[in-house]
């Protein structure tokens, strides 16, 4: 991958005064590339055997630390788009708003930043968003089949085939989807503590540890997401308040109303 840096200045990353869909797809993508890259990175491998193995633990909040930062981050994300596009009260911003996080997702492919595009493509079909179907029928063609194959990419069909199948292809830097990686070693973990003859079950111990390393890679990896740092953006961001899942029912059916997607239907099948 090619180290490209954005520069950006503060007055053009200042989400207070202008908004996410003022802020250039590219450089949203890198900025949200850096903020999960940095997480990621922390994660130790000590974490997540802590959240396998002891999750109940008094002190595994203190112990994974790093790992519960960085799967609110990611929860973070998902609510971040749906808060954005249910707040925007204006129909023909919305469209463009949900096509501009497209856009994103597109280029956060281009630097196999899986976790975050996972994140936006749930984003974009929490219920509250996918429900707004007068909004979705002015989506562009093309930005909803670009939105299509992300979900085709991210389908959890055959255990994640096609994902598994484009992450084992990319080359590094690479950073997984979380939530992936851990639902794996939850898999490894649920395999026999000892093997039939009574002995310690080496082989899940190795695998336990092989996923690990995997892990460890694309942590090394991720240094080379060569992006500068706007770090006052980074911090609005992560600060970013979104509403809860009821808040964003609330707001979307303000925007669209049972009455309207009816009358929708109905002048679609006429």
């Amino acid at each position: 991958m090619e180290a490209t840096h954005a520069v950006i200045t503060p007055e053009l990353t200042d989400i207070t005064t202008l908004g996410l869909i003022d802020i250039p797809a590219p450089i949203l993508a890198r900025q949200l590339i850096r903020i999960d890259s940095q997480l990621f990175q922390k994660v130790r491998r000590q974490e997540v055997l802590v959240h396998l193995w002891c999750p109940k633990h008094k002190h595994a909040k203190t112990f994974s630390y790093n790992l519960n930062k960085y799967i609110s981050w990611f929860n973070k994300v998902g609510l971040l788009v749906s808060s954005a596009i249910c707040e925007c009260v204006d129909i023909k911003d919305r469209i463009a708003l949900i096509e501009h996080f497209i856009n994103v997702t597109k280029v956060l492919r281009k630097h196999n930043c899986y976790n975050t595009l996972y994140g936006i493509t749930s984003g974009l079909n929490h219920g509250a968003v996918n429900r707004l179907k007068h909004t979705w029928r002015m989506v562009s063609n093309r930005a909803q089949a670009n939105l299509r194959d992300f979900e085709v990419l991210l389908s959890p069909a055959q255990n994640f085939r096609v994902y598994r199948q484009e992450l084992g292809e990319s080359r590094v830097p690479v950073i997984p989807v979380m939530g992936i990686v851990l639902k794996d070693h939850t898999f490894l973990n649920e395999m026999p503590k000892q093997t039939s003859d009574g002995l310690v079950n080496l082989f899940k111990l190795r695998a336990i540890k092989s996923h690990l390393d995997t892990m460890e890679v694309y942590q090394r990896g991720a240094i080379q997401y060569a992006f500068d740092d706007d770090l006052p953006f980074q911090k609005q961001l992560m600060e970013t308040t979104v509403c809860t899942p009821d808040e964003l029912y609330e707001k979307s059916q303000i925007l669209e109303p049972r009455e309207l997607r009816s009358e929708a239907r109905s002048s679609g099948t006429s």
